[in-house]
Order: C-alpha cells, then structure tokens, then sequence
C-alpha cells in the first residue's frame, strides 16, 4: 500500500479509537446517572412504605383516643408502645430523607423537614433561615 493509504488508515483509527473513548466515558456516566437515579427510587418507596406503615399506626392511635372520648378503657400499655413504633418511624423517614436530599446534592430544613436546594438562603416551607 501506499503511504498515503497507510496515513488513511492510521488516521480512521485513531478517530475509532477516540470515538470509542468517547463512547466509553459516556457509558460509565450513564452507569452512574442511572445508580443514582436507582438508589433514589428504591429511598423514595421505603419513604411511601414507612408512610404508610405510620398511617395504620395513627388510625390505631385514634380508635384508642375515640374510645376512652367515649368513655371507653384505655390500654394505655398498648398506646405507649404504638406511640414509640410511631417515633421510630419518624425517625427513620427522617434519615430516608436525609439520603434523598444528599444523592440530589439538596438539603433538609432543620424546622420543619422539606427538601430545599443548596443554595436556598430560606427553607420554601416554613420559611426558616439557613
């Protein structure tokens, strides 16, 4: 072949070659992309599911509270309990959405919990100064 040829072919590979890097950098950052975007759906519905696990506790909660209005015996005990399984659940949506605001690079109002932007100066709930 002629050098020309050869300066031809040489050059379509390096261009391959650089396609390929190119094509590899962009796979890797959709990888990622796509993690993320995974580890904050499965965050999402242990928030759904913890909710919902509230929701059942506090109508328990207000079938006892109805009951002693009403004039009823109150399992105080059974309250008690109910009220710390409510707690724990507080407390462990309030880490989920600790992890949900730090994979989106946000952050959490200490006031009254609403995700806000880094850069937000004031929490778009409540208000409150950062």
């Amino acid at each position: 072949m002629s050098n020309r040829t050869d300066d031809i072919i040489n050059k379509v590979k390096a261009k391959a070659a650089a396609a390929g890097q190119v094509a590899a950098h962009a796979a890797d950052i959709t990888a990622q992309k796509a993690e993320k975007l995974f580890e904050s759906t499965k965050l999402t519905f242990k928030l759904y599911e913890l909710n919902g696990e509230i929701e059942e506790i506090q109508k328990k909660i207000g079938a006892i509270v109805y009951t002693a209005h009403k004039g009823g015996e109150t399992n105080q005990q059974e309250l008690d309990e109910l009220l710390k399984e409510q707690d724990a659940l507080n407390a462990e949506i309030a880490e989920v959405r600790k992890k949900i605001a730090a994979g989106k690079n946000n952050k959490i109002c200490p006031k009254c919990g609403k995700i806000c932007r880094n850069d937000d100066q004031f929490c778009a709930g409540c208000g409150s100064e950062f």
